[in-house]
């Protein structure tokens, strides 16, 4: 883990700027986690699964 690393966690929310709604991004579950939290790896990018529908596209 480098210093100026960024980590995102479960949770967050995520916006589109072609949608109308914000979703939330949702960690596959993982053995390890930080600060009783899981964090996303690269392969966190599934749609349906890990990224929701941001409603209709505007």
């Amino acid at each position: 883990m480098a210093v100026d690393d960024k980590y995102v966690m479960n949770g967050v929310w995520l916006t589109c700027d072609k949608g109308v709604t914000p979703s939330r991004f949702n960690v596959t579950p993982k053995p390890v986690q930080l600060y009783d939290e899981h964090f996303a790896n690269e392969l966190d990018k599934i749609a349906l699964v890990n990224i929701l529908p941001f409603g209709a596209c505007s």
